[in-house]
């Protein structure tokens, strides 16, 4: 159902503010809530002015209308030209529409239209929209508050996760700590275990020397002859007397004892400075540090040629390359078993195929004269020099026959040992 309500010729300021005037007074006696009648009533105005600032005459129409009995009706505006011969052009643009809960009747009162009236209606609508905006202000306010404690417990929470993460690293470097102490536990007490025996039969040299051979063959090898040179002399190994014990005995125990704990080490996969580590802890646990190992470890890496020692005494490290003869310098530490739980660090060095090693003990280098002359690395590079170009094993007994005459005996006052290695690297 539809319905005009009225037309308003606008051909001035007056007419126009007259034709808003009235449609004012029309929405605010339906009851249009005051947002939509500001909105309304503010699209009105701005095409008003425009239609006068293009001049001429226009025609407001106002027009209501309602499909079915139950819809909400509505308020239809729109303008159009109109000229002195009464000639109507169409509609310039599109429909304005407003709501209207309750329309007025047709023989309802008049509505007042006067410009006052108007001023002071638009007035409350500007109140009313007002009020709106301040609860929407209220409103943002507090889901900004909202936000804030939102965004608070947020960094509250991402700070407790990294106290958690922190937490939980310092747990996992304590795990891999107290595993890695477990683990070395683990291998100590397997090598007391598999030492045991050997500990027990020391007491027989005869039971030693039969078990050595055993303890040094390392898995790989096919075989290996082993030597071990003694003489009835009190040595420099020995920092106390041991009673009830020949020193033959003494020197076999410790031999064994050292061999099978740095066997044990080897085969746990340590590196070689804990290797030495836990035969220094095995050694000295059985003597307490009145007699020890001294010793040189070295191991090889075939595809390199790099070598890692750990020099556990003071023998001496000798490397010929070619015609050159130089010492290797190794920083002395303590022997196996003199004091408990020593550290040892390992260091590096290279070798090339055709390199000769030559290792040489306390006995050799810091051999004396009866006239007190130290043997000394002199003598040993012009033995060295004289047989680089012979097999190992002549290189070794010219080293002892060089001592012995040095030394003017062969009743030397320390055990003397000379290692020679011709290193090949990795065949094929």
């Amino acid at each position: 159902m539809t319905e005009k309500t009225g037309i308003w010729k606008i051909a001035s300021e007056a007419g126009a503010a007259g034709a808003r005037a009235a449609v004012a007074g029309l929405v605010v006696a339906a009851g249009t809530p005051p947002v939509d009648r500001a909105r309304f009533l503010t699209s009105l105005s701005a095409r008003l002015r425009d239609r006068l600032d293009q001049g001429g005459t226009w025609e407001l129409h106002l027009l209501t209308r309602r499909t079915t009995p139950d819809q909400e009706c509505r308020l239809d505006v729109w303008l159009r030209p109109f000229d002195e011969r009464g000639r109507r052009g169409p509609a310039c643009e599109p429909t304005l529409s407003c709501p209207l809960p309750n329309p007025p009747a047709r023989d309802g009162a008049p509505v007042d239209a006067s410009p006052s009236h108007a001023l002071l209606s638009a007035d409350e609508d500007t109140a009313a929209v007002l009020h709106l905006l301040d609860e929407q202000e209220r409103l943002v306010q507090l889901h900004r508050d909202e936000l804030h404690q939102t965004n608070q417990g947020v960094l509250a929470l991402h700070s407790d996760l990294e106290a958690a993460a922190l937490a939980q690293r310092e747990l996992l470097e304590a795990e891999r700590s107290a595993r890695a102490e477990v683990e070395r536990a683990r291998r100590l007490l397997n090598f007391l275990a598999d030492a045991s025996a050997a500990i027990t039969s020391s007491l027989s040299p005869t039971e030693v020397l039969r078990r050595l051979t055993d303890l040094l063959v390392p898995d790989h090898a096919a075989r290996l002859d082993v030597w071990l040179l003694d003489d009835e002399e009190e040595g420099d190994e020995e920092s106390g007397p041991v009673p009830e014990r020949s020193r033959a005995a003494v020197v076999a125990a410790l031999t064994s004892l050292t061999v099978g704990a740095l066997r044990n080490a080897r085969r746990a996969g340590i590196g070689l400075a804990d290797q030495a580590c836990l035969a220094d802890q095995a050694v000295f646990a059985q003597y307490g540090g009145k007699v020890y190992a001294s010793t040189l470890l070295l191991e090889f890496h075939l595809a390199t040629g790099t070598v890692r020692a750990v020099d556990a005494g003071s023998p001496q490290l000798f490397r010929q390359r070619g015609d050159h003869t130089e010492r290797v310098e190794l920083d002395a530490q303590l022997p196996l078993g003199m004091f408990e739980e020593t550290p040892y660090d390992e260091q590096t060095f290279q070798v090339e195929p055709g390199d000769r090693l030559i290792v040489v003990s306390t006995g050799v280098h810091g051999a004396r004269s009866a006239a007190g002359d130290l043997f000394g690395e002199r003598a040993l590079r012009q033995i060295l020099g004289a047989t680089r170009s012979t097999p190992t094993y002549e290189t070794a007994r010219a080293v002892v026959a060089g001592l012995v005459e040095h030394y003017g005996s062969r009743e030397l006052m320390s055990d003397a040992a000379v290692i020679c290695l011709d290193w090949q690297g990795r065949q094929g």
